[in-house]
């Protein structure tokens, strides 16, 4: 289960496993497609509406992903999400991210709203980005709180996915980093390339690449 989201409002939500109920978005959804199918055809539609070039590059993407072997025991997010984790209410300042992610040596955090429901993931180089831009008014920028600015959408995941599921996103999408959140869409765990490379040295039959 993937949910996209834009500045903390649901913009696509993909639904594959029957425990779930299938949340209804805009027509060009259909439950009828395969995960990474859904998640392409998004993506192919927000692109288009973009006029952006690198549609092409995810379609062509999921196309070429490696199929999972079917035999090998079915492991979940939840084995391995980290569940202590560093995240920010989007009423702090962007001065209090910057500072936050300089003391934790982390590159990436996700944005939380004071229900600690997910709102974005914020990304150092969004904040480098921002002051670049804007220098003649950065001191302003950085006193500024989170929910004044538009963040990219940032996709997120459930911990009941399937891991292979996750894996195969990851790596299509290039995401360094995944935001877990429950059916509320509270955030409950986070995981990253390191805890997918971890995985497969613990689980020896977990097999993604052919």
């Amino acid at each position: 289960m993937f949910t996209i989201y834009n500045n903390g409002i649901v913009d696509f939500k993909s639904n594959n496993n029957p425990q779930y109920n299938k949340v209804e978005q805009t027509p060009s959804s259909s439950a009828n497609f395969e995960l990474e199918d859904e998640i392409a055809q998004y993506f192919n539609k927000r692109e288009k509406e973009k006029s952006s070039a690198k549609n092409e590059e995810y379609l062509s993407s999921y196309k070429k992903v490696a199929q999972i072997n079917q035999s090998n025991n079915i492991y979940f997010v939840k084995d391995i999400m980290a569940t202590n984790f560093i995240s920010i209410e989007n009423s702090a300042t962007l001065k209090d991210a910057y500072l936050l992610m300089e003391e934790n040596k982390i590159t990436q955090m996700p944005i939380v709203n004071e229900d600690k429901k997910i709102v974005a993931l914020l990304d150092y180089r969004f904040i480098l980005n921002t002051i670049i831009k804007n220098l003649k008014t950065a001191d302003d920028l950085l006193d500024r709180r989170l929910w004044e600015f538009k963040f990219p959408e940032t996709i997120t995941t459930h911990p009941e996915t399937e891991l292979k599921e996750l894996i195969k996103i990851m790596f299509t999408m290039r995401l360094g980093l995944v935001s877990v959140v429950d059916d509320e869409g509270v955030l409950v765990g986070l995981v990253s390339k390191s805890y997918i490379f971890q995985a497969l040295g613990t689980f020896s039959n977990l097999e993604f690449w052919t």
